[in-house]
């Protein structure tokens, strides 16, 4: 227990706790709707995409917060744009968005001179979560929660049936440009403390163990809700006490989450 109560006396770790809770809430709120829309590639998409913003803002001495923001939300508009003139599949459209990103980061990276540390972008890092980090964090979860509220309902319609959201009147095009926008927002915020390689699945791990538990989408947000923080909390506990990389440590404790609450679904 003294050693938890360490923690708290490091600054890293109190940005990191901040800004792991925040996250936890809004990628549980956000992966609900990629669940059910069956568009589970996407983070991992939007995820290469700002490591491509990250190696650029790496090469050119960018501001690393607003080039990997600004790359997520660029790469929602390239989808979109893929998506609307050509013929090929959203499967397909998100896969190849996401390998030529990742590809051409790769090729940026290579032309940096001398040895760069990129290894918090891929797994998660603590140690890298700023001030300016947790600003950014707290604009994402406040702008996520305010725009959720105003479109929870039409955005719901739209899951749930896009022919009926239509026929209410629902401006689906528009709706579902505001959510990959709050989504490109909210993978940009969790890089550093989730990282590129292991985003998509604290994007879809908590929405899929909680849909095995509850009974109605109301239970099911709840419950990712909460397996979301307890995880987030967890695995940076068990990050700092073991020296691993956060969000390596995060997905893991969901993993072994997803595992108990089948087991326990079953026995009952």
């Amino acid at each position: 227990m003294e050693i938890l109560i360490d923690a708290f006396q490091y600054g890293f770790f109190i940005r990191a706790f901040v800004v792991g809770l925040a996250l936890a809430v809004v990628y549980a709120l956000l992966g609900n709707f990629v669940v059910l829309r069956e568009e589970i590639v996407i983070g991992h998409t939007i995820a290469n995409v700002v490591f491509l913003g990250v190696a650029l803002s790496l090469l050119f001495s960018w501001n690393q917060s607003w080039v990997m923001v600004a790359s997520a939300i660029l790469g929602v508009f390239f989808i979109l744009y893929l998506k609307k003139n050509s013929r090929f599949s959203q499967n397909s459209v998100l896969e190849m968005t996401a390998q030529i990103a990742i590809a051409t980061g790769i090729v940026v990276l290579a032309q940096l001179t001398g040895y760069r540390n990129i290894t918090g972008f891929l797994f998660g890092n603590i140690l890298a979560i700023s001030n300016s980090d947790v600003w950014l964090t707290s604009a994402v979860f406040l702008f996520n929660m305010v725009v959720l509220f105003l479109i929870r309902r039409p955005l719901t319609q739209l899951v749930i049936n896009r022919d009926l959201a239509i026929a209410a009147g629902n401006k689906v095009e528009r709706i579902n440009f505001i959510f990959l926008v709050l989504l490109a927002l909210t993978v940009a915020a969790g890089i550093k403390i989730i990282g590129v390689v292991l985003l998509g699945a604290f994007l879809v791990i908590p929405a899929n163990t909680a849909k095995n538990l509850a009974k109605s989408f109301r239970q099911m947000v709840g419950f990712s809700v909460g397996i979301s923080l307890l995880a987030v909390i967890i695995g940076l506990f068990f990050s700092y006490l073991f020296d691993t990389p956060s969000g390596a440590m995060i997905v893991l404790i969901l993993g072994v989450i997803l595992v108990l609450t089948n087991l326990f679904r079953k026995i009952i």
